[in-house]
């Protein structure tokens, strides 16, 4: 039911109205019939009408200067006027002004009951809008982390912001980076050890990262179970180098290390727009598989010695067709990929790119065979270490002929055998983290006690689920608190510990990041 007034100096209309017309009927419900119109702009404010049918000519004040006054106050409000004035010029006033509807007297019943109809369809449909935008403004808000994630996945697949859903859920998340210079670093989550629940220690990488750099950028922040990305854009009035930047971000990580956190560290060049976000991906990629060495110290050595057009990059289509080739098992395929991979220039030897490549594959192909089951362990460990790449395959040869023998290996393999059942995977897998969401699990935990490896069990969780491991254990914890919140008296530390935070301070942050409210708050609220 929608709300209306009545504004017409003739007492005899207005009661005409309400006498022929059953306002209800059609969705409105008469809150007052004013005869003097700064009466009725008086009580504006408590009438809050969502349609106005007003006169226009009055004594106290036109129809035209009461409708623009009253926008001014609901602009929101709809307002249809009545006028003897048969008029075309003063109808396109009257619109310009803000009126919807434009009625000549007398008025003639069946278009006032048109006018009913057609102004309950136009307000419910508004309604109907601020209602979904409303909701998906509070959606939002209860899965930033989880919308963000996926914001940022889909930019890496896609490259821009051309797809309609991108650039929706760009504005939905309030971002404004597209354009911007900004910097990528990326943490691989090699080894946490600590006392704190694992959840809070991420949770602590994240808060302290942020904190730290963001006296020099904005920064937002996205994650998968295996790495945390750090967009750092929109630099501040500061003189700050690529190297500077590149030695705190180091540096950051030396902490973490002497606080038993281990983070492969990867950090990109400065680069300007969303567009260049995958190269810079690749350049963190490649700062890790080379032990970190510093690109920038030997960049102008590099360039004297090849041309800038011919800069390295890590052939990622060719090395997904290569594994693609393998689960076919399509050896000519297998072997004229590995020709394109390698087909790298001179320089590369200098930056021991060939070995990363090389690591690059092996770790793809030792994920694969995790899937199956095998006497042989033919991708064994100490293979997949760039020093021992490095000193016992050295040459491009000999590195091409080793991953040649594995994928062929593999490729038997497969052949050979039937993939393990997903589902029973993750139906595994959610059962144990339900039986242990409250104690300090990880995503290796969960994998150790359903016996698979922990990267096949990364991956097929997020193809399953269609959320990580780390999002889905803090979205249980959540709604065990909310329930725990609205449902008994237990002090909010309790909650915290049942919950499964020791933590009790990143727990209030963690769960005021995802639902938008403090713990106190909510449970005032429910």
């Amino acid at each position: 039911m929608f709300n209306l007034i009545l504004v017409d100096d003739e007492p005899i209309v207005l009661k005409g109205i309400q006498r022929v017309f059953d306002l209800e009927s059609y969705g409105f419900h008469l809150v007052k019939a004013y005869s003097n119109p700064l009466t009725a702009l008086e009580e504006l404010s408590e009438t809050k009408p969502d349609l106005i049918i007003t006169d226009v000519k009055m004594p106290q004040m036109d129809g035209l200067r009461f409708s623009m006054e009253a926008k001014k106050i609901l602009p929101d409000t709809e307002i249809v006027i009545l006028s003897g004035h048969d008029n075309f010029s003063f109808a396109q006033m009257a619109v310009r002004l803000g009126a919807s509807d434009y009625l000549l007297k007398p008025i003639k019943k069946k278009d006032f009951e048109g006018m009913l109809l057609k102004s309950a369809r136009h307000l419910q449909k508004k309604f109907d809008e601020r209602r979904i935008s409303a909701e998906l403004e509070e959606a939002t808000r209860l899965n930033y982390s989880i919308l963000k994630n996926k914001f940022f996945e889909q930019l890496l697949t896609y490259g821009n912001l051309d797809g309609g859903q991108l650039r929706t859920l760009y504005n939905q998340l309030g971002f404004v980076f597209e354009h911007s210079s900004f910097v990528l670093v990326k943490f691989v989550i090699y080894e946490i050890n600590v006392k704190d629940d694992y959840m809070s220690a991420i949770e602590k990488i994240i808060t302290e990262f942020i904190h730290t750099f963001s006296d020099i950028a904005s920064i937002e922040e996205f994650y998968s179970d295996e790495y945390l990305y750090f967009l750092m854009y929109d630099f501040k009035d500061v003189i700050i180098s690529d190297e500077d930047i590149n030695y705190r971000i180091m540096d950051f990580a030396n902490q973490k290390e002497n606080q038993n956190i281990h983070l492969l560290t990867g950090v990109s060049d400065i680069h300007r727009g969303v567009t260049q976000l995958n190269i810079a991906v690749t350049e963190c990629d490649d700062g890790i598989l080379t032990n970190h060495k510093n690109r920038t110290h030997h960049r102008d050595q590099i360039h004297s010695i090849y041309p800038e057009n011919a800069d390295l990059h890590i052939p990622s289509s060719d090395i997904e067709n290569f594994i693609v080739a393998i689960s076919t098992h399509d050896s000519g395929k297998i072997k004229q990929l590995l020709d394109q991979i390698f087909d790298q220039p001179v320089i590369a030897l200098y930056k021991d790119f060939g070995a990363s490549i090389t690591l690059m594959i092996l770790l793809k192909m030792a994920h694969i065979q995790t899937k199956y089951q095998s006497l042989e362990i033919f991708i064994t460990p100490d293979i997949l270490n760039i020093g021992y790449l490095s000193a016992y395959y050295p040459g491009t040869a000999q590195q091409k002929n080793l991953i040649y023998e594995k994928a062929m290996k593999l490729s038997a393999l497969i052949e050979g055998q039937e993939m393990k059942s997903s589902s029973k995977i993750i139906l595994s897998a959610v059962k144990y983290i339900n039986d242990h969401y409250n104690e300090n699990i990880s995503l290796t935990d969960v994998a150790n006690a359903i016996h698979i490896s922990k990267n096949y069990l990364c991956d097929l969780f997020k193809k399953e689920m269609n959320v990580t491991f780390i999002d889905y254990v803090t979205n249980l914890r959540i709604e065990k608190a909310k329930y725990l919140l609205s449902h008994s008296d237990k002090k909010m530390y309790e909650i915290s510990e049942e919950v499964g935070y020791n933590d009790y301070a990143y727990f209030s942050q963690i769960f005021k990041r995802h639902t938008g409210t403090t713990l106190s708050a909510y449970r005032k609220q429910h």
